[in-house]
Parts: C-alpha cells; sequence; structure tokens
C-alpha cells in the first residue's frame, strides 16, 4: 500500500509549486529481471493543473499496454503501460473510500450501477 504522511512534500509531484488536491494511483507494466513484463502500483499527488496534463498522458500510455517489452527497455527504462488509474481528491471520507474499496473487489459479474 502507498501511503502519504503530512511529511510528504506539500506541493505538487508534478510542478513542485502548487499545493496537491488530488491522488493518482496507477496500476502499470513494467519490466522485471526475467525480461517479462509485470504489475506494479504507483501513486503520486498532483495540483489541478498538473492532473489535466497527467490525463492527457494517460491516452499515449494506456494505447501502449499492448507493446512488447524492447531490447533496449529494463528496469531502469521502460514504456508507461497503463493497465488502470484512480484519481481521487486528497481528502475524502471514509464512507467515500470504501464504496471505492468495495467497487475495486467486484468483477464484471458482480458490477451494479447506481444512478443518482
Amino acid at each position: 500500500m502507498i501511503r502519504f504522511t503530512k511529511s510528504d512534500p506539500q506541493t505538487c509531484y508534478g510542478c513542485n509549486v502548487n499545493r496537491p488536491v488530488f491522488r493518482i494511483v496507477s496500476l502499470e507494466k513494467v519490466p522485471r529481471k526475467d525480461r517479462s513484463l509485470g504489475p506494479t502500483c504507483m501513486a503520486t499527488l498532483l495540483c489541478e493543473e498538473c492532473l489535466r496534463d497527467a490525463l492527457n498522458d494517460l491516452q499515449l500510455c494506456f494505447a501502449q499496454r499492448w507493446i512488447p517489452i524492447g531490447d533496449e527497455e529494463g528496469e531502469e527504462h521502460s514504456l508507461t503501460r497503463q493497465v488502470g488509474v484512480l484519481i481521487t481528491p486528497i481528502s475524502i471520507t471514509s464512507e467515500e473510500s470504501q464504496l471505492l474499496v468495495d467497487e475495486l473487489k467486484t468483477d464484471d459479474r458482480d458490477c451494479v450501477v447506481n444512478e443518482c
């Protein structure tokens, strides 16, 4: 689990200027030592402006998901192969958090759409 604490930087990880407002949790495929692709989870804190930039970059990253590992790729340098992403405000209630967790625990057969 990736946790941010009060001692973490109080500025956006993208611009290092503005106060972060959103948390992005990203599921990606990365090269392993055996030259296969394995899942990893990353998290970052971003301001509204940097979130817009990150969302623009995600389209390319999702398109790269199916590209096989290249000869020049390794653990230190590789394409971003986006599998999934979750964007939430930094401050959410326990109830809101639990709703997200519950949704992530379901599979397609259990998915229910709640209309507001």
